[in-house]
């Protein structure tokens, strides 16, 4: 309404642009940003809204070109130095991911998502103290942030400090009882101490939480096949492949429980399904 009544109004289309991101209906919002700059090209928060709706959509040239755009304009922009950061991760650059972030917590030094985002890049780099360092720094930041603690447990089950790793998920869960991804991470942890009930409810859990997530379905397959019962990883198994159709691990394990169970017939149908979706597995 207000672009009807004042169409040379540059933070009606802003504001657009906002709306339009938040209902991932991203050409709009570009188009609108767009427009905003059009009317306006020296307000760096247009750039920053843009670069972001671009990153989105996975343009990331295009994404760059604006944040840096934004700092132009803006020197002391965290947020936007943050986010080129985070563009550069996601492109697997991660020399210049770890500059800006560094950069966005140099102008803020309590910018969370900057130490979030090096928390990242660093356990990608096999720098587990960093990441541990970077990702607590996170959580001084914003204590009630569930994302946090979970990344710092699956840092401490990688480097095998389990107890540690449990401590954090439960810490996410108790920010955030509906976090399936703790408690995945929770049953992760306890299969690695061969608590295998308990590993079991975790995976339970986090499906009954999101009843599409794969990774809890394989899993709970996996931890089903290892007590050698055969019908509960079966069931797991095609669960896992209705949500991802193309993992072949499922197809391969499946036909393991097949197998077990003397089922010769569906055991050779999954093997080779797997082989047709992965001819090179072992």
């Amino acid at each position: 309404e207000s672009i009807e009544i004042d169409p040379d109004f540059p933070p009606s289309y802003n504001n657009m642009a906002t709306i339009y991101s938040r209902l991932e209906q991203y050409d709009k919002a570009i188009k609108s940003s767009l427009k905003a700059i059009a009317l306006n090209p020296n307000d760096p928060d247009y750039y920053f809204n843009l670069g972001n709706d671009y990153a989105d959509i996975k343009q990331y040239d295009d994404a760059i070109r604006n944040y840096l755009k934004a700092i132009e304009l803006n020197p002391d922009d965290a947020d936007s130095y943050n986010a080129l950061g985070a563009t550069y991760l996601d492109l697997e650059q991660y020399d210049d991911a770890i500059r800006n972030c560094m950069k966005a917590i140099e102008i803020n030094p309590v910018h969370g998502l900057a130490y979030r985002n090096l928390g990242v890049i660093y356990g990608i780099q096999e720098q587990y103290d960093s990441a541990i360092r970077n990702l607590k720094k996170a959580i001084e930041t914003n204590p009630d942030d569930a994302e946090y603690y979970v990344m710092v447990g699956a840092v401490y089950d990688g480097l095998g400090q389990i107890n540690d790793a449990i401590n954090n998920y439960q810490k996410a869960i108790e920010i955030n009882p509906d976090y399936f991804d703790a408690y995945y991470g929770l049953g992760v942890a306890y299969g690695g101490l061969g608590q295998i009930n308990e590993a079991i409810n975790s995976y339970q859990k986090a499906i009954e939480i999101n009843p599409n997530y794969f990774d809890a379905y394989y899993n709970l397959g996996v931890t089903y096949l290892s007590l050698e019962q055969y019908d509960d990883a079966i069931r797991s198994y095609l669960k896992a492949i209705e949500l991802s159709p193309d993992n072949y691990y499922s197809y391969n394990n499946l036909g393991i429980a097949y197998f077990r169970l003397n089922q010769h017939g569906d055991a050779i149908r999954s093997y080779l399904k797997a082989i047709e979706i992965n001819p090179d597995i072992p």
